[in-house]
């Protein structure tokens, strides 16, 4: 294959990204052909003059936030029609014409990622998601140069700050409701209290209720089964209105994209789950 209207990609904020990214790059140009190489980074001045002749074409990486949700700009200012993005710690060993092959069929083409979100000793789903059902490794991803596909990469940085924000508040609201029935310890003794004395509904109306996203519906139930338990409950500041759900800006993220992979799990680690993730351990587990 001569890699003909094909390119790889890499995305850099920082100088030792580039260094990786020129390591992986002299990798790929062994492959030759009419592959291109393109560097989008977020500083020129990180990249040294040997490093450039790796190198076809050097592009500004606009409005760099610095984290791994930069890689999502990957297509932007690309010429050619089957594109690779790689991240900048990869090595390529061998041809890629078979993955490339794969765009002639489909939008985009993801292996499994190494590991899973949900920690390995977590007995129960991440957020109903079976434990099979894995995250595609972003760090190597084919895809069509399409209006479609660049659209769906540009909602995907949409919907990833939405859900970094939302996750940020319910962080926040575990934070104070923890602090008002005295800190880690009582949470953790308010936790195996309930489960050893809530009946079977009244854990399913607690879990659903510190699932619901809804910071002061949360904060009922807790106070309420710290009550049950006789553990003070100092009261905490009016929560501001409750942000709109990210399961729902997930799923608007996937409309009209027929990329099976990445159908459910399209924002690299938020799914289409109930928007109480953020504060999930405050679940009664069994």
């Amino acid at each position: 294959m001569n890699y003909d209207n094909c390119a790889v990609v890499y995305v850099a904020s920082q100088r030792r990204y580039v260094q990786e990214a020129a390591t992986s790059a002299s990798s790929v140009r062994r492959l030759g052909g009419k592959l291109r190489v393109y560097l989008k980074i977020s500083d020129p001045a990180f990249v040294s003059e040997d490093e450039r002749g790796l190198f076809d074409i050097i592009q500004p990486l606009r409005a760099a936030k610095g984290s791994h949700i930069d890689k999502a700009s990957f297509l932007e200012g690309v010429a050619e029609s089957r594109v690779l993005f790689l991240d900048s710690d990869t090595y390529v060993a061998g041809h890629l014409d078979d993955a490339f092959n794969l765009l002639t069929r489909f939008d985009l083409a993801c292996a499994h990622a190494p590991s899973r979100l949900r920690p390995v000793n977590e007995t129960r789903p991440f957020d109903g998601i079976p434990s099979a059902f894995v995250e595609v490794n972003t760090g190597v991803i084919f895809a069509r140069n399409t209006e479609r596909m660049r659209s769906f990469f540009r909602e995907w940085v949409t919907v990833h700050d939405e859900v970094v924000g939302f996750v940020a508040k319910a962080e926040a609201v575990e934070t104070e409701i923890k602090a008002s029935v005295g800190g880690q310890d009582q949470w953790t003794a308010i936790r195996q209290w309930a489960d050893q004395n809530l009946s079977a509904s009244e854990r399913t109306a607690y879990n659903r209720a510190v699932r619901s996203g809804d910071a002061d519906t949360m904060k009922l139930a807790v106070a309420a089964v710290a009550a049950s338990r006789g553990t003070p409950v100092q009261p905490g500041p009016k929560q501001r209105p409750h942000s709109p759900g990210c399961g729902q800006a997930v799923e608007r993220s996937t409309a009209g994209v027929g990329v099976r992979p990445l159908r459910d799990r399209a924002v690299g680690g938020a799914s289409g789950a109930p928007c109480g993730r953020g504060i999930a351990r405050s679940e009664v587990v069994s």
